[in-house]
């Protein structure tokens, strides 16, 4: 804080009395002038921790998404074979004997982290971007929205068919061999539907995420360069 003194004797004539007017007005226009430098270079310290911890954290993101999206695309491909090895089955006797088809297996990861932003938009520290960047950024976590909001249809076809093979004492894994009736290999061929989609679904929003970050990450600063990332993306997970 800036303590004015008093001058040691009173102004005796209107020049001194001018002079230490002025000279108090640039004191304060001088400590004015190195609290806003001061809080500007802290700003910008701040803004550059803040896209230095975003870019990490889109890195480390993109590991678990590359994976992620890899994983989906197998799922997918497993359970259309499935679903086709279910439906070519031929009925002996109201039953059908169908063998599954083997499954490439893909490494799981964490989930992606949406922290960094998300912290962001709490603290007020979206401020310290311009409206370009930070709607960049907001469309990563857009995407990130939308890839975890497709999880919960996941998990419930994934306990349906967990159900199924309790309550039918079925071992339904790949390459196992199942002898099922004909309304067990309908119900079957549904629930690994529903899988495939909900599955489907998740992988082409992860793919979409991972665009969005590469872009991110390659320095795109504004949103609509975004889209071609985001469009390749979601157009590799597509079904050959």
């Amino acid at each position: 804080m800036l303590d004015v003194h008093p001058p040691h004797h009173a102004a005796s004539t209107w020049r001194d009395f001018l002079i230490h007017i002025a000279t108090i007005c640039v004191g304060l226009l001088i400590a004015i002038g190195l609290e806003q430098t001061i809080e500007a270079i802290h700003r910008a310290q701040e803004r550059r921790a803040f896209i230095a911890a975003f870019h990490a954290e889109c890195e480390e993101n993109l590991k678990s998404l590359d994976s992620n999206v890899a994983a989906a695309q197998s799922a997918v491909v497993y359970f259309r074979a499935a679903i086709v090895a279910l439906r070519d089955a031929r009925p002996q006797a109201d039953f059908v004997t169908v063998t599954l088809p083997s499954r490439v297996s893909t490494a799981r990861r964490h989930t992606p982290s949406r922290a960094v932003w998300t912290a962001a938009k709490a603290s007020g520290k979206v401020a310290l971007l311009d409206d370009s960047l930070a709607q960049v950024y907001d469309r990563v976590d857009f995407e990130a929205a939308r890839c975890e909001e497709a999880l919960p249809p996941i998990s419930k076809a994934s306990a349906r068919l967990d159900y199924f093979k309790l309550r039918n004492n079925l071992e339904v894994k790949p390459e196992a061999t199942v002898r099922l009736t004909l309304a067990q290999r309908d119900e079957l061929q549904d629930l690994f539907t529903d899988l495939a989609i909900a599955v489907d679904v998740r992988g082409g929003w992860a793919a979409e995420w991972q665009g969005a970050t590469r872009a991110v990450l390659d320095g795109v600063v504004k949103r609509d360069a975004m889209f071609p990332y985001i469009d390749q993306a979601a157009a590799a997970t597509r079904p050959k």
